[in-house]
């Protein structure tokens, strides 16, 4: 094979390899998210529930060629202070066991992948997340501390002329004990909606 035979196959290679762009993104978000805290170790089968409303930032960097995009995103969310409790007794009150009091923020990065599918971005997400906040260390106290692990998500987006993009997903937190005060141990779960807009910068 001549080196002109390369150079053209090389050429026509290049050709059809369709073109990648990139996207800087930005967004917020109202969410939403079913959340559950059981003791484990000494103290296990505690358990604290919550609805834990939010308001999220989010940014991220997307890549897309055809119809496929994947990239990289992070968000932080402000909880408003929701009181954790156990069969109707608030942990504020009196906690039987060192699990979440109260929600206060929560981070998550993830990894996005998806596909363009008539007019709709369809996409999951897989990641690992943090949620901060007051932990029992007692019956009648409580002190700050945060709890981490996995996270995944799967959504749907569609644009909005003049707005940029809507979008709604499903989002599940599996964290287990990291930073929990008092050396106490316990798993956290939560799944819940979130609802925004995105818009590229």
């Amino acid at each position: 094979m001549t080196k002109k035979t390369i150079a053209a196959l090389a050429l026509i290679a290049v050709s059809a390899t369709p073109a990648v762009s990139a996207e800087n993104y930005f967004g917020f978000a109202i969410e939403g998210m079913s959340a559950e805290s059981t003791t484990t170790g000494s103290v296990s089968g505690h358990v604290s529930k919550a609805v834990v409303p939010g308001v999220s930032v989010i940014v991220g960097r997307t890549y897309e060629t055809g119809n496929f995009f994947w990239g990289i995103e992070g968000s932080a969310t402000m909880n408003f202070g929701k009181d954790f409790d156990n069969n109707g007794t608030r942990c504020s009150t009196s906690a039987s066991g060192p699990y979440v009091c109260d929600q206060t923020a929560a981070v998550r990065v993830y990894g996005v992948i998806g596909k363009e599918f008539d007019g709709f971005d369809l996409y999951g997400k897989l990641g690992y997340g943090a949620a901060f906040g007051d932990f029992a260390t007692n019956t009648n106290t409580q002190a700050s501390g945060s709890i981490r692990g996995a996270t995944v998500a799967v959504g749907a987006a569609r644009e909005v002329e003049k707005f940029g993009k809507i979008f709604a997903e499903v989002i599940y937190d599996d964290f287990r004990s990291s930073h929990q005060p008092g050396g106490f141990d316990s798993n956290y779960k939560s799944v819940g909606l979130r609802v925004g807009l995105m818009k590229p910068f």
